[in-house]
């Protein structure tokens, strides 16, 4: 019986027959009258569109440093929106009588500025980053450490300067206790090539 199967298993591939299906393709001029009746997409890709930036930021003093480095993309939909994502990184240092707090933040964001009027631009960009915290406790030693969650919503209005560069006044929505921004307003500057 196992030879039966074996055999079978063989010859099935030349007893079954596979329908084949075979699709023409018709050359037509790039006048023809059909063209003009298709839906055009409503959303044409440009290449030169792109636009590519970074987000830097360094803030020190005696007691307080702040770093952030990270890559952006953007894509200029049209003389009043341009849309893009990224991805950032931010080192906190703060160093108190009582104890040091070392902050490493990476995080993805997604951002939009909009062009109502020249040169006015408006601002918005939700992030979500993670946490590695470390707090050292000066008068024990005693090493804490977490990591976690923070998310962020700015929010900004400005200037739109030159072809994609931006002055604006920032605020986070969230205000989450371990974010990476102030809990006041701040000028943010960002500038796309």
């Amino acid at each position: 019986m196992k030879k039966f199967y074996f055999i079978l298993l063989l010859l099935f591939p030349l007893l079954v027959q596979a329908q084949t299906s075979r699709l023409d393709t018709i050359r037509v001029a790039p006048d023809d009258s059909w063209r003009s009746e298709l839906t055009p997409l409503p959303f044409n890709f440009d290449k030169t569109k792109i636009r590519f930036g970074a987000n830097l930021g360094l803030s020190m003093s005696k007691n307080y440093t702040t770093f952030a480095i990270g890559p952006q993309i953007g894509y200029q939909f049209s003389d009043y929106l341009m849309i893009g994502t990224g991805v950032k990184y931010h080192h906190i240092r703060a160093n108190t009588y009582s104890y040091e707090v070392r902050n490493n933040l990476l995080g993805a964001n997604l951002f939009s500025y909009i062009y109502p009027i020249k040169p006015i631009t408006l601002f918005i960009q939700p992030e979500i980053n993670h946490i590695w915290r470390n707090v050292t406790y000066k008068d024990t030693n005693e090493k804490v450490t977490a990591s976690g969650t923070v998310p962020v919503f700015l929010i900004g209005a400005g200037f739109h300067l030159g072809h994609s560069s931006h002055i604006t006044i920032n605020y986070d929505l969230v205000r989450h206790k371990h974010s990476p921004y102030p809990d006041t307003i701040f000028l943010g500057i960002a500038a796309f090539f």
